[in-house]
């Protein structure tokens, strides 16, 4: 993170809720996460996407959602694809990190649409990586700061109708 970048985490289970908000305190976001248990019983993935995307929406600036999990959802009331539309009205982009998954972990997975979590680097330019040791959780998350360290914006302003008058 910048100096000037905030983060929030939020914990996914059964159910989502904001654990940290917004801070750019690197220390009290590392403590958070390491405070987490081992991941298991069921996962309401998407609800915590679009609930993540909404707690961002009154905030100015780029909003990124980097989402850490084995992908599988398994009791969200929304689906794949109202979670897609969500997070792109809500102007988010994402990053998935999608760990391997654990014994007892989203016993009763929900399957996204054909192509799944795949999809999506085709639908928002989701990077998506596959860490299957801890070295590989560190060479994700420096790509992520990489890709988005090298991100601009591109803004087009059509010319209105009074300046074409004038230069006709």
């Amino acid at each position: 993170m910048r100096p000037t970048d905030e983060a929030a985490i939020y914990s996914v289970g059964s159910d989502s809720y904001l654990v940290q908000p917004l801070t750019s305190d690197i220390g009290l976001l590392q403590r958070t996460i390491a405070g987490f248990n081992k991941p298991e019983g069921s996962t309401s993935l998407f609800d915590a996407i679009i609930d993540a995307a909404a707690y961002l929406r009154p905030y100015a600036g780029r909003r990124v959602l980097v989402i850490v999990s084995d992908g599988a959802d398994t009791t969200s009331r929304n689906d794949f694809e109202a979670t897609i539309q969500r997070v792109l009205a809500d102007d988010c982009q994402i990053f998935i990190v999608q760990t391997g998954l654990y014994d007892n972990a989203n016993v009763r997975a929900r399957s996204p649409p054909s192509g799944g979590w795949n999809s999506l680097p085709g639908k928002l330019g989701a990077p998506f990586t596959f860490p299957r040791r801890p070295a590989e959780l560190d060479q994700a998350f420096e790509q992520i700061a990489a890709d988005l360290a090298q991100q601009y914006v591109l803004s087009y302003y059509p010319v209105t109708t009074a300046a074409m008058v004038a230069f006709t």
